[in-house]
């Protein structure tokens, strides 16, 4: 089994997830990168995020804001 962790940011949604996870008898590893280069994150960002459909309407600065304050926050 695999779960795409973007979306599973904060603590709470990972013990969640590990919760029902173990319930169901599965091993469950978290695997998270971390970058500091503000350069490299703003890439990041252009590259994967705005290609979402969640940030298909809207300006782009707009999003990018959005994102940047997500990354803040977790």
């Amino acid at each position: 089994m695999g779960i795409y962790d973007g979306t599973n940011l904060s603590s709470a949604r990972r013990k969640l997830v590990l919760t029902r996870c173990e319930q169901e008898g599965f091993e469950v590893v978290f695997l998270e990168s971390v970058g500091s280069d503000p350069k490299e994150i703003e890439h990041n960002i252009l590259q994967t995020y705005l290609s979402s459909p969640d940030y298909a309407v809207g300006s782009q600065y707009g999003s990018i804001e959005d994102v940047k304050e997500k990354i803040r926050n977790f």
